[in-house]
């Protein structure tokens, strides 16, 4: 399920009206917001996008026509067509429509042939039609006709449910935004006046996932922010090459699927983080740490010891030669103690966290962080001819 924000991909609006004024800012940006509700307008927002996205880039397709009178067993379908999923995707909008609250709104533009219906009636009916007009290719151009009503429809929609959520909780409406714009790398990937840019990366990361993190799932956000950042540059820099059908490549619609799993939460997606991998990694970079407090203490080990060594031989007085190795040895075991307890302590800590036994800590923080990095890494997939070596950077909560 996926969309977008700001520009349409296709026809432009007949009529405007005028938006809402934004709310000001607010000290808690979180008030009062049910985590449920934020991730059902995340999932809200996607799935218009996913609507104008399946609309505009519906196949022409020729009907399955079936011969009933055979007498045969004809088995329900377990793929859905194109059109079936389109006429779904409706369905589901006004399923989280009502949820929201914002399936009431009607349409009020003066001479409107559907002035006083409900935007989502007319949004249903249009995808009806378009899905019975696209089985015969000679009907192009009524397709696109259709299309454009549902991008108007759509988009003066969007006005009304803008205005509506400047009385709900502000991360409502950005979780709205962040479901529009994670479809759009996907739904409008490839048409026209869609081009994902710079300033709709620094939105989409920056203000939208950021406001929204609060509500999802530890790991969830950095995980989000670090395959956006990387597919979304790769999408600016046009390193992204279409699929076989001229649409979104596989990679893309796969890590599609697990952005809207993750920011909606509706699927039980099992994110594969490989636990003795993100152990060993733990337990190295901790070793890396500790290396300057060992070579620390060995170096003090000598010192004592030559210092012991030079008192003995400058001394021959037996009793002073004793009185310094017995001291020596005291400072060595004092010294021995103080190294092996950090160095223990903090490897016991380390092994303790592998298992996720202690917290608050800067080991714990490294522990965090190797989770982190796992779990980046377990929910992105790498656009087609994009190496591993071309990752830079990582998302953070």
């Amino acid at each position: 399920m996926d969309e977008a924000p700001a520009t349409a991909p296709d026809t432009e609006p007949k009529t405007s009206t005028t938006s809402a004024p934004v709310l000001p800012a607010v000290i808690n940006l979180q008030a009062q917001a049910d985590p449920q509700t934020v991730r059902t307008a995340a999932a809200f927002g996607w799935a218009l996008v996913e609507l104008l996205g399946r609309s505009f880039t519906l196949p022409q397709q020729a009907p399955n026509v079936i011969d009933w009178d055979t007498g045969k067993i004809v088995t329900l379908s377990g793929v859905r067509t194109p059109r079936e999923m389109l006429r779904a995707q409706a369905g589901h909008i006004a399923y989280l429509a009502d949820l929201l609250d914002v399936s009431s709104f009607v349409i009020d533009h003066q001479g409107d042939q559907d002035a006083n219906k409900r935007y989502i009636d007319v949004l249903v009916e249009l995808v009806t039609l378009l899905s019975q007009a696209s089985r015969d290719p000679a009907n192009a151009d009524v397709c696109k006709h259709i299309c454009g009503e549902i991008n108007e429809r759509l988009f003066f929609w969007d006005e009304k449910i803008y205005a509506a959520f400047q009385n709900r909780p502000i991360v409502v409406y950005k979780a709205y935004m962040a479901g529009r714009g994670l479809a759009a790398l996907r739904w409008y990937f490839g048409l026209q006046r869609s081009a994902i840019d710079n300033q709709f990366l620094q939105n989409l990361t920056g203000e939208y996932l950021r406001v929204m993190s609060p509500c999802l799932p530890p790991f969830m956000p950095g995980a989000l922010l670090y395959s956006v950042n990387l597919c979304g540059n790769a999408l600016t820099h046009g390193q992204v090459k279409p699929g076989h059908d001229g649409g979104a490549p596989a990679e893309l619609q796969r890590q599609a699927d697990i952005w809207y799993s993750l920011v909606t939460g509706t699927s039980d997606l099992q994110i594969h983080v490989n636990a003795s991998r993100a152990s060993r990694r733990f337990i190295w970079q901790v070793l890396r740490l500790l290396w300057p407090l060992v070579l620390a203490g060995l170096i003090l080990f000598a010192a004592i010891i030559g210092l012991l060594v030079f008192v003995i031989m400058r001394n021959p007085n037996p009793i002073l030669t004793g009185v310094t190795t017995a001291g020596g040895l005291l400072t060595l075991l004092s010294t021995y103690h103080t190294v092996a307890t950090n160095v223990g302590g903090i490897l016991q800590k380390a092994a303790s966290h592998a298992v996720g036994e202690i917290k608050g800590s800067f080991v714990d923080s490294l522990w965090s962080s190797t989770q982190q990095k796992e779990v980046n890494e377990g929910t992105y997939i790498a656009p087609a001819g994009i190496s591993n070596a071309n990752k830079t950077g990582q998302g953070t909560a």
